[in-house]
């Protein structure tokens, strides 16, 4: 028999889902998806989203199989050097996705990030990137701070084509090196020169600016761990886990679903709307039979 307050649940549940899929005009597309739940001495780690590449190759000092947020993730062991990161870009293998993000303007990095205190100590270190090897400062990036009065802190950075300060799209989170899972999503939107760092679930910081976030870097590369640039910079220690992007710059109600449901994507509207009846028609079938 459900009690009153467990039918509340259920409902609420099928609203919440129901309010996601009206409140987008345009869903997120997800294109990337990194569950990393390889076993451990994998030399690989998949894409989900099949269709567009992006498997990713494990540098030798990686450590795949730790314990991760949802399942297993990958630990980060801090080295400046292919050995300290996973490539998703290698050869190429990235092309599909990083086009699409081009082409489309926006892009969400979604990730779970866990790192304890003194670690990261150096001005930024790149837990995750994408950007240009052509030269040292394309990129959009996200990870962990490290300089003066930001020791810690999280943040989300747009640096489009050599861009230069006051030109670079930077933004600052809390202090998220407590030892602690804590999901990190970075939205940019270069049609409305928006940026967005979420911590948890809620917004930490924006900031809306043509110069900072009107455009995206040529895009030829991504990687886990380092920044993504002609040359070897700023690696990160710690572990990540259900690594995702989108080819949109999530909502606020996406992204607080995105940290509800750990290694779970989005979902698209059409599932959105028949999981919620579907919740709700399970919900009054119940009440009725109590």
């Amino acid at each position: 028999m459900m009690s009153y307050c467990d039918l509340q649940r259920w409902m609420l549940g099928g609203c919440t889902l129901l309010g996601l899929a009206v409140s987008s005009s345009a869903p997120g597309a997800i294109i990337a998806h990194y569950k990393f739940d390889e076993p451990v001495g994998s030399s690989t780690v998949v894409n989900e989203v099949t269709d567009n590449g992006g498997n990713g190759v494990v540098g030798a000092s990686v450590v795949l199989g730790v314990a991760g947020v949802d399942g297993t993730a990958v630990q980060l062991p801090r080295i400046n050097s292919d050995a300290g990161m996973i490539n998703m870009g290698a050869a190429g293998n990235a092309a599909d996705i990083l086009n699409k993000i081009t082409a489309s303007g926006q892009v969400t990095i979604s990730y779970w990030l866990k790192s304890a205190a003194g670690v990261n100590t150096s001005p930024r270190s790149v837990a995750v990137s994408i950007g240009s090897n052509a030269n040292n400062n394309s990129y959009v990036d996200s990870g962990v701070r490290g300089d003066t009065g930001f020791v810690g802190a999280v943040y989300g950075r747009n640096r489009a084509n050599q861009s230069t300060a006051p030109n670079i799209g930077d933004m600052a989170g809390p202090v998220v090196t407590n030892d602690q899972f804590h999901h990190i999503a970075l939205t940019v939107d270069t049609l409305a020169d928006v940026g967005t760092l979420y911590v948890d679930g809620a917004m930490v910081n924006t900031e809306t600016s043509a110069a900072k976030y009107g455009a995206f870097p040529g895009f030829n590369g991504f990687l886990v761990g380092r920044l993504y640039r002609s040359s070897n910079a700023d690696p990160f220690g710690g572990v990540i886990d259900d690594l995702q992007l989108y080819d949109q710059a999530l909502t606020a109600r996406e992204v607080q679903w995105l940290f509800a449901n750990p290694g779970q994507a989005v979902p698209e509207p059409a599932g959105v709307v028949l999981i919620a009846v579907g919740l709700a028609v399970v919900a009054c079938r119940r009440k009725v039979a109590s």
